[in-house]
């Protein structure tokens, strides 16, 4: 029998003027930025949610997130606009209690403020990085490293590893991946400061983070599908066609908001240049799976930043006098994806006292629509996503990978979502 074939719906120009793939922060910022300038759009998801890579849930009564967690008000305003419009609340855990940072040397108790007093060498590699990040911002120039290169020549290997142990919060890479580049972008985006870079006063959503994604969600009506895996995109001088399993959409522009990784998933027409194809295959260098817990323990468990092993960051949420969340930060570079089991033991591991009742884990590079967590740059790429922020004709992108500024951030995927938006509408040809 013949098979059938796919189904056009030339929702054309007169009904939609652009179609945008993937409804994470970009793609929905993008979307209601779109009908505020009064153009039609069609959001196409390919799973059941919005949020893409900021994800909460339910876990034991308690709402967590699986991907993006840490907001910083004070420099993260489009968030904290969506929080205000969403009438979301703000949580804070930071307490000023000793962190153990463990290291091949063995392990130190100290809060982040008391190393730095208490070790010049650690105190004086910072600043020194500060230095480096701020003559690069302004005269942007010099080798490109890996982080544990660059490291080793600011300071010695004692305080290069309490350095990578504290960097790595923030970056979600292995050092010997990691651009040096990337860090010191990272604190040009923290007001050129390597104490708010590391030490922001950041907060969790009560509600979660996918809150966020549901308050641009509401502003769209019946404007996006989900289970619509884009296949292959198709441009032309007018219009665009967009070719999901059994059905084809048509528009004048399309953006696609999904991350860098996952651009390999689609078939272009005609093909992405090599160069931009792979830039979206190797830049990012982020490779965490985040992991839930929770555990029965009588005393609060401390944070942990390590420098070595899989997971490399950890810290609690207390339930009740006797109940904690414990969270790890994993790297998964491993041909296999991480189980709830691998979580259970890394967490159990980290926290030797603690009795574990159930633990969950998410994955996220080995997650077909993600391939990667938050962006890192990966050494000899960290410039080379700018490529992306230039449209392809009527072709577009949008994401936190790709964002001029807190790339890797929720902040920085509203705001790539809203600059492609705003350039469309200004273009004169939606």
């Amino acid at each position: 029998m013949q098979s059938a074939s796919p189904k056009t719906n030339p929702i054309g120009h007169s009904k939609v003027d652009v179609i945008i793939i993937g409804a994470g922060l970009a793609g929905l910022a993008a979307a209601v930025e779109c009908e505020a300038k009064g153009l039609k759009v069609l959001v196409l998801e390919a799973s059941i949610r919005v949020g893409g890579r900021v994800w909460s849930g339910d876990f034991h009564g308690t709402i967590v997130d699986w991907g993006a967690e840490w907001i910083i008000p004070s420099m993260h305003p489009q968030v904290m606009m969506l929080v205000d419009q969403g009438k979301l609340s703000l949580n804070t855990d930071v307490v000023d209690l000793p962190a153990r940072w463990n290291t091949e040397r063995g392990a130190i108790d100290a809060t982040y403020d008391s190393l730095r007093h208490f070790n010049p060498a650690f105190d004086g590699a910072l600043q020194q990085i500060e230095r480096d990040a701020r003559n690069f911002l302004s005269h942007p120039s010099g080798p490109e490293l890996s982080l544990r290169e660059y490291l080793k020549d600011v300071t010695t290997d004692a305080p290069a590893a309490l350095l990578e142990a504290a960097i790595f919060p923030l970056t979600g890479a292995a050092p010997e991946t990691l651009s040096n580049h990337m860090l010191w972008h990272e604190i040009g985006f923290h007001d050129r400061s390597i104490h708010d870079t590391l030490n922001a006063k950041a907060c969790r959503i009560a509600e979660g983070c996918d809150a966020l994604a549901k308050v641009l969600r509401d502003k769209l009506g019946d404007s996006i599908q989900f289970e619509k895996h884009v296949t292959r995109i198709s441009t032309g001088t007018e219009l665009c066609n967009v070719a999901c399993a059994h059905e084809t959409f048509q528009a004048r522009h399309v953006i696609c908001a999904v991350p860098l990784m996952t651009l390999q998933n689609i078939a272009f027409d005609p093909p992405l240049p090599v160069a931009l194809q792979d830039t979206a295959n190797n830049s990012n260098a982020g490779r965490v799976a985040k992991a839930w817990a929770v555990c029965k323990s009588s005393s609060a468990p401390q944070e942990t930043l390590n420098a070595n092993g899989q997971l490399r960051y950890g810290y609690a949420r207390q339930i009740d006098d006797q109940h904690w969340l414990l969270c790890g930060q994993i790297l998964s570079d491993d041909p296999s994806a991480l189980n709830s089991t691998d979580a259970a033991n890394l967490i159990k591991a980290n926290w030797p006292h603690a009795e574990i009742i159930n633990a969950h884990i998410v994955d996220w590079p080995h997650e077909p629509l993600a391939r990667a967590s938050w962006h890192s740059s990966r050494v000899g790429w960290a410039e080379k996503t700018a490529a992306f922020q230039n449209p392809i004709g009527n072709l577009h992108f949008a994401s936190g990978d790709i964002a001029t500024k807190w790339a890797g951030w929720m902040e920085g995927a509203i705001l790539s979502g809203q600059q492609v938006a705003a350039r469309i509408a200004s273009s004169g040809r939606a």
